[in-house]
């Protein structure tokens, strides 16, 4: 019994993940805006695959949207925060740490999936060189509180024993 209302728990958990997924790198390309004729530097901007200096009058474009939450003060401010590749956990690169990688990163460590070492990189939350339960805890706290707050072996017998 104690069995199968673990494995309800942990279908509930997946089931929670999905719906909450973390995203990170959703920055828009605003190089393409209008500016104005000024050269004033801006600051640096997502241009849809990597980071540009971006000059013009201010952030509000000629339509008179206002991009400055998508400026950025240098190139690694810029990188760190609009690079899909940079969000710890996500194993497929689409830009959201969610169930999908949570269970990719499962099969990675039963042995079905095959990662690169750019994958387990980002995978090891942990930053101990290895993929392992102790990254999964820590992910799936990160999705659920959007922070990791609790030390992993806090939530490992807070939440799972």
């Amino acid at each position: 019994m104690q069995m199968n209302i673990k494995i309800y728990q942990f279908t509930q958990l997946l089931f929670i993940l999905f719906l909450t997924g973390v995203t990170w790198g959703q920055c828009p390309n605003t190089t393409n805006d209008d500016y104005g004729d000024c050269e004033m530097l801006i600051g640096w901007t997502w241009n849809g695959n990597d980071c540009a200096h971006l000059s013009g009058c201010g952030t509000t474009t000629s339509n008179g949207d206002d991009n400055a939450e998508w400026f950025f003060s240098n190139y690694d401010e810029c990188f760190t925060f609009c690079d899909i590749n940079n969000l710890p956990g996500d194993v497929n690169y689409d830009g959201n740490l969610d169930v999908i990688d949570i269970v990719l990163i499962v099969g990675y460590i039963i042995g079905n999936n095959l990662f690169t070492e750019d994958q387990i990189s980002v995978g090891d939350y942990s930053d101990d060189g290895l993929l392992n339960v102790v990254d999964i805890v820590s992910l799936v706290n990160i999705i659920l509180n959007g922070v990791a707050q609790r030390h992993t072996w806090e939530i490992i017998l807070e939440d799972i024993f």
